[in-house]
């Protein structure tokens, strides 16, 4: 009985820890069609409004690539919650308005903006490593806008994370409870 009893321990303490699946997924938009605005989700992440183009995507994927244009903003979460980090990006700043800009956002007050009178712009595109920047690191949600000045296109984007636990937490417990209950009534009832 001491056997069954560890198993069962066991077992529930490896249910609990793979209660939140861990993903990997590169967002590059392969297999998107066109589209001029709207949700696009992929790899179990969605941006809730982008537009999706073939002109323009020198990434290192190529086309089709997401796309802002002026005073547009996108939010990038996973489907169902959790907590994800990018690790890094691509994106390309184009059109002759000054200044075009790129502001990147993530819900942990971590800010980048890359202006086109900087970085320059209608070239080849830049990718960002953001490798152990610990504002893009578990987060749960990831904004780009543009201002006045050009259009935007962003690729590329390397992420890692965890999903949503499959049984919330709070009833897994509870789960757990009751299955150790009935273990213990079962072996009452085997002794009597």
């Amino acid at each position: 009985m001491k056997h069954v009893v560890k198993s069962a321990l066991l077992s529930a303490a490896l249910v609990m820890a793979g209660a939140a699946a861990s993903f990997a997924a590169t967002v590059d938009f392969t297999g998107a069609g066109e589209q001029g605005g709207g949700s696009y989700t992929e790899d179990g992440l969605v941006f809730d409004d982008i537009r999706i183009v073939n002109g323009n995507c020198d990434s290192a994927s190529g086309r089709p690539c997401g796309a802002l244009n002026d005073n547009e903003t996108s939010t990038l979460t996973q489907v169902g919650g959790g907590t994800f980090t990018l690790s890094s990006f691509w994106y390309q700043l184009l059109g002759n308005g000054n200044p075009n800009t790129l502001t990147v956002m993530s819900d942990l007050g971590g800010l980048l903006t890359f202006a086109s009178d900087v970085v320059g712009h209608n070239d080849d595109g830049h990718t960002v490593d953001l490798t152990g920047l610990a504002l893009f690191q578990n987060i749960s949600s990831l904004t780009f806008s543009t201002t006045d000045g050009g259009n935007v296109r962003i690729d590329d984007l390397v992420l890692a994370g965890t999903g949503p636990s499959e049984v919330p937490l709070p009833a897994g417990g509870l789960l757990l409870l009751g299955g150790l209950g009935a273990l213990a009534a079962f072996r009452r009832r085997k002794q009597a």
